[in-house]
């Protein structure tokens, strides 16, 4: 089972022959493919997008995403800008 970025998404749906897009496209004919749900909303907001696609991207299995999950994120970035921080600071 995967989880697919927007970007590999847009490839794949531009007809991108790229390994990214060859992966997605085999992950779909094995079923193994779960959509996370930012980036059904991305892929929605396109207002180029064909009805007939949005609805397909829409019937992807949504991955639940559990609680506490923005919150590691953020915790995450934090700690990620801290390091960044103290390297700037050292190298100066």
């Amino acid at each position: 089972m995967i989880a697919v970025d927007t970007s590999t998404w847009v490839a794949f749906l531009e007809g991108d022959a790229g390994e990214d897009a060859q992966l997605l496209d085999k992950a779909l004919e094995d079923r193994q493919v779960v959509m996370v749900p930012v980036v059904l909303t991305e892929l929605l907001s396109d207002p180029k997008l064909p009805a007939g696609v949005a609805e397909t991207l829409s019937e992807v299995p949504l991955i639940e995403i559990g609680s506490g999950y923005c919150n590691e994120r953020e915790s995450c970035e934090r700690r990620c800008w801290r390091s960044a921080a103290r390297h700037v600071s050292a190298t100066r």
